[in-house]
C-alpha cells in the first residue's frame, strides 16, 4: 500500500503552515460480515504519539473503550480512552490501529499518529512550490 499526498503551503493567521491530509475511513468490525464506518479526512501528525479520534466518533461506531487515561497533546487535551479500529484507505487497503485514543471534546476528526506512521516508510520532499509531497508505504 502506498499513500501519496501533495500538501500545499497554507497561509493561516499570517504564517505558512503545512497540513498533510488524506481521505480515510475509520472502521469498527462488528461481526464476521458486518462493520460500521465513518469516512473522514485524517491529518498525518508526526508530533502525535497515538492516533486519535473524537470520543463522539468512537461512541457512534460502538468501539469498546478502555479505562480513562490523560492525554496531553495540543489537539487532544483531557479525558481519553484507549480503543482499537481499522483505518481503511480506499482502494489501497487497511491498517489496524491497536493503541488509538478516543478523546473527549476533540475537534479534529482524526489525527494519524506515530503508532501508525512507524509501521511503514515515510518520505516528505519539497514540491518546489513551498509545499511537500508526502508518501507513506507499507
Amino acid at each position: 500500500m502506498e499513500i501519496k499526498v501533495n500538501a500545499p503551503v497554507i497561509v493561516h493567521e499570517g504564517r505558512n503552515i503545512l497540513r498533510i491530509k488524506s481521505d480515510v475511513e475509520i472502521v469498527h468490525i462488528t461481526g464476521p460480515e458486518s462493520y460500521r464506518a465513518k469516512a473522514t479526512r485524517g491529518i498525518w501528525d508526526t508530533g502525535a504519539t497515538h492516533t486519535s479520534i473524537p470520543l463522539s466518533t468512537a461512541q457512534a461506531l460502538g468501539l469498546a473503550l478502555g479505562d480513562e487515561v490523560m492525554s496531553m497533546g495540543v489537539t487532544a487535551k483531557g479525558r481519553s480512552y484507549p480503543c482499537e479500529f481499522l483505518l481503511n484507505f480506499p482502494p489501497l487497503g487497511a491498517i489496524r490501529v491497536r493503541e488509538a485514543l478516543a478523546v473527549e471534546g476533540m475537534k479534529t476528526p482524526l489525527l494519524i499518529g506515530m503508532d501508525v506512521i512507524k509501521q511503514g516508510r515515510t518520505t516528505i520532499e519539497p514540491d518546489g512550490d513551498g509545499g511537500v509531497n508526502f508518501t507513506f508505504s507499507i
